[in-house]
């Protein structure tokens, strides 16, 4: 099922995507929610080599879940954008980690970015300092579950799994948490 409903323009809000599975799912629930971004700024590896970790195969969706947004992951990321900004522009830097990235998403434009980078990648401190807040959807309850395997242990621990929304800082999932919801 695709989302539904009407979201808005957001001219001062940025969509930072790596090009990865997890950033095409992302592009397709902001179109299928309506939503318009100032610019969409994409992050691929030169030549589209896959970086260490990343997987060449595209999951298959087989059926649906409900009531819940299934995205299309065979959809290329950049024509998903497209429909979420007028403004799209691509980048061969291999790594969010490059002054090129962060003089694409100016401060003095934007308000705040929201980010999909390559797993395992830490945003470093002169990027964090040069882009206005990055917004990420850490999959972890905050600040019970930091780092890599939160799914994991929460499962065990909990029984359950959960999402928190921050604004990336230096240090690994120690952000402002925006908000918070468990599954």
């Amino acid at each position: 099922a695709r989302p539904q409903g009407h979201l808005g323009t957001f001219s001062g809000v940025a969509l930072l995507a790596a090009d990865t599975m997890r950033s095409r799912g992302y592009a397709q629930a902001l179109a299928g929610h309506g939503a318009q971004l100032g610019r969409v700024v994409i992050v691929k590896v030169p030549g589209n080599a896959q970086r260490w970790g990343q997987s060449e195969a595209i999951p298959k969706s087989h059926g649906s879940l409900g009531e819940y947004f299934l995205p299309d992951l065979t959809i290329p990321l950049e024509e998903t954008c497209k429909s979420i900004s007028e403004d799209i522009l691509v980048l061969q830097t291999g790594t969010i980690n490059s002054l090129e990235v962060a003089a694409a998403l100016p401060s003095d434009t934007f308000e705040f970015t929201i980010y999909s980078g390559f797993g395992g990648e830490l945003v470093q401190r002169d990027v964090l300092e040069a882009c206005p807040p990055l917004l990420h959807m850490h999959a972890g309850w905050l600040p019970d579950y930091r780092g890599s395997t939160t799914t994991y242990y929460s499962w065990i621990n909990e029984g359950v799994c959960g999402v928190s929304a921050i604004f990336l800082t230096a240090d690994i999932d120690t952000g402002a948490i925006l908000s918070r919801k468990q599954y």
